[in-house]
């Protein structure tokens, strides 16, 4: 399914809040504000990363190169992933 939000085209990419528990995938594009895009990339969540994801639907909570984080709903669908 191609995402009408993905800034590329034929790019298969999901909001992070579209991965289930267990799931591995790679960060392909930041959105949202440059404020909150900066942020993320100060807490490890960057293009190419690889993220696994620990718990959703409600807060997002995921490990991210070594370290657990705990993201806002809004904040994970601004990230936008792809299967790792």
């Amino acid at each position: 399914m191609l995402s009408p939000s993905c800034p590329d085209d034929g790019c298969i990419c999901k909001p992070l809040t579209s991965a289930r528990r267990g799931d591995r995938v790679v960060v392909r594009h930041l959105q949202g504000a440059e404020a909150d895009r900066t942020r993320l990339r100060e807490m490890g969540i960057r293009e190419e990363v690889e993220v696994h994801m620990v718990c959703g639907g409600g807060p997002v909570i995921a490990h991210v190169q070594g370290a657990k984080v705990c993201l806002s709903v809004r904040l994970a669908e601004t990230i936008l992933v792809a299967p790792a």
